[in-house]
């Protein structure tokens, strides 16, 4: 055993009795230790602490790469590093109590001295049953121990995950999401509704009395996680909705044990064991964590699940365009994951405004897709725009209430696939429930305006016999489709001679030009990441939309619409530029690239006719 550390440094042993950390000579954290030995560990509520003295300071620390390194040499000869090395053979040890140890380096004296802390803690259990990783965050400077005194360590944990791991609730999220997917055989959808029910559950056990406590297994276990779940959405009675949450959370492959989790514990309490000691505590420094994570969580499935949210460059535009103010009462035709009822709501609280909050915000689903009403809910919930937001039971056809304003916007795949869905009747049947003179935007794909047969003309027919359009807004291609956003005036018939506004936005990243016959891409100016690329075309497309003519016919015309027509920019807009020499050799050069190509691949007989 390495000598204590009040025979190191009287200096170092002040600071320690100072700080009110209490050294505990059993701590389990002192058992088998390899070389290196620490100077000081114990243990303080469930996180430990381990201390490495240096008398010199030149002995603080030594990075490679900006990483802590890790070998033997350095583990020996540096503070930071010794503790380091210490916290991990501690975690990596038989019957550890802890999952968390914050490794911090001390050398030099009371005159002269650096503190460094690292938090060192235990990663999700390997997908193939392997030893778990160590995870070595980054190093800080601390001024004193005070931040680990028993009632400050936990806000000194938070801010270690939060500044050493610069995305740690993102991170979180895709483990939470594999750990899922390890431990269960369930599809995209089931994975949202487990992740999402048992997130909700985490935070309701807060709300009961007596707080959070280990989740028993078996029918007891599976009882008191729907109690957590709904004391979490506080519901003033039992929605339909919540038993798809119910059914997903008492799955039994949930509450099996199984050999892979340590003491054979089910997975049901491997993932609440997860949420409560490494994503609700990220709530005490930064409120928005949860949600950062949840959103997360849902962006992971978006690609692969029908209950995916819809992408926020295209719910950003629906505020400004329809200018909602918070005195508007929204109507959202097909909610799904509630993305876009939250985002209205945010905007109408970030407005200033005084807001009657009595559910202004409301929302409709199929009831066939009532697992979607409860993601939706999940996230008023985490969103904390509950008191907003509210899904309605039944369909649009039996809404009775009152609304200004009205959006259509499904999900992707329903857009996409356009099996047994019509847009522009399901569009019709929401102008109908608009009050005169409301606002309606839906989201619909660039083949639902073409009229590609007697329905879609009759449909046509009405909504302009009934209705004004506004305008259509064609965007980049996404998932397949081209989106196009519809706006309309619901119960004015389209007045004689009305033009409407047909644009088009192409949002190819004009941060890059394509140079040379390899198609280099050579970067033009700075502002090239995606996200501030969409916010300048954001609003580019508002202020084509507020502008009166007199614009570029390429992106923006005027025209009066007609039934058969297609209600699209392409439609209408004729390219009067003659094509330079260099468009038709591009061009030839093109089609005679194409025609090669088939004809290796067998494919000549294209050509023959």
């Amino acid at each position: 055993m390495s000598q204590p550390i009040e025979n190191k440094s009287k200096w170092a042993t002040r600071l320690i009795e100072e700080s009110g950390i209490k050294r505990y000579i059993d701590s389990p954290l002192h058992s088998d230790f390899n070389k290196p030995k620490p100077d000081f560990t114990c243990s303080i509520n469930e996180y430990g602490i381990v201390i490495a003295y240096k008398k010199d300071v030149k002995r603080q620390l030594k990075l490679n790469r900006g990483k802590v390194s890790m070998t033997e040499t350095n583990t020996l000869g540096y503070a930071v590093n010794k503790a380091c090395k210490c916290a991990e053979n501690i975690l990596r040890s038989k019957n550890c109590p802890v999952r968390r140890i914050f490794a911090i380096g001390i050398s030099g004296d009371e005159d002269n001295h650096l503190i460094d802390s690292v938090l060192v803690r235990k990663g999700m259990l390997a997908e193939n049953g392997e030893e778990p990783p160590i995870v070595i965050g980054r190093p800080r400077k601390v001024e004193d121990l005070q931040d680990f005194s028993p009632q400050y360590i936990s806000d000194s944990l938070i801010y270690s995950v939060n500044t050493e791991e610069k995305y740690a609730p993102e991170h979180y999220a895709r483990t939470f999401r594999n750990e899922i997917r390890s431990y269960t055989n369930f599809t995209e959808n089931e994975i949202l509704l487990t992740g999402t029910g048992m997130l909700l559950a985490a935070l309701g056990a807060r709300n009961i009395k007596g707080g959070h406590r280990p989740l028993p297994d078996s029918e007891e276990g599976k009882r008191i996680l729907f109690s957590w779940l709904k004391a979490a959405l506080k519901l003033p009675k039992e929605e339909n909705f919540i038993y798809y949450f119910f059914e997903i959370l008492k799955a039994p492959v949930l509450h099996e044990g199984t050999s892979r989790l340590p003491k054979h514990s089910t997975p049901a309490q491997h993932l609440m064991e997860f949420l409560e000691k490494d994503v609700i505590p990220l709530e005490e420094v930064n409120k928005d964590s949860i949600k950062t994570f949840y959103m997360a969580f849902k962006r992971l499935m978006e690609r692969r699940s029908p209950l995916a949210s819809t992408p926020e460059f295209v719910t950003s535009l629906f505020y400004d365009i329809l200018q909602i103010s918070p005195s508007d009462r929204v109507l959202d035709a097909l909610c799904g994951g509630g993305d876009l009822m939250t985002a209205i709501a945010e905007r109408m609280e970030q407005s200033g405004e005084d807001i009657c909050r009595d559910h202004q915000v409301m929302g409709m689903e199929n009831p066939a897709g009532l697992q979607m009403a409860g993601i939706a809910e999940a996230t008023f919930k985490i969103n904390r725009t509950e008191d907003l937001c509210k899904v309605l039971e039944g369909s649009l056809n039996d809404f009775k209430g009152k609304a200004n304003i009205g959006i259509l916007c499904p999900s992707y795949e329903v857009v996409h696939s356009e099996v047994a869905f019509n847009n522009l009747e399901a569009t019709k049947e929401l102008l109908d429930k608009i009050e005169p003179g409301g606002k309606v935007l839906c989201v619909l794909p660039q083949s639902s305006l073409t009229t590609r047969n007697g329905q879609d003309l009759q449909i046509k027919t009405d909504i302009l016999a009934q209705n004004t359009l506004e305008g259509v807004i064609t965007l980049e291609r996404r998932i397949g489709i081209f989106p196009c956003l519809a706006i309309f005036t619901a119960g004015i018939p389209q007045p004689a001679k009305k033009k409407s506004k047909f644009i088009s936005c192409s949002l190819e990243n004009e941060s890059y030009e394509t140079v040379g016959r390899d198609g280099i891409r050579v970067r033009l100016r700075p502002s090239a990441s995606r996200a501030e690329f969409e916010d300048e075309k954001r609003k580019e497309i508002i202020d084509l939309w507020r502008s009166e003519g007199n614009q570029d016919a390429k992106h923006f015309i005027e025209v009066e619409p007609k039934p058969e027509e297609e209600w699209l920019h392409s439609f209408y807009y004729f390219n009067t530029d003659v094509p330079s020499e260099e468009d038709f050799e591009k061009t030839v050069g093109d089609y005679l690239s194409f025609q090669f190509s088939m004809i290796m691949q067998g494919r000549g007989y294209l050509f023959d006719n």
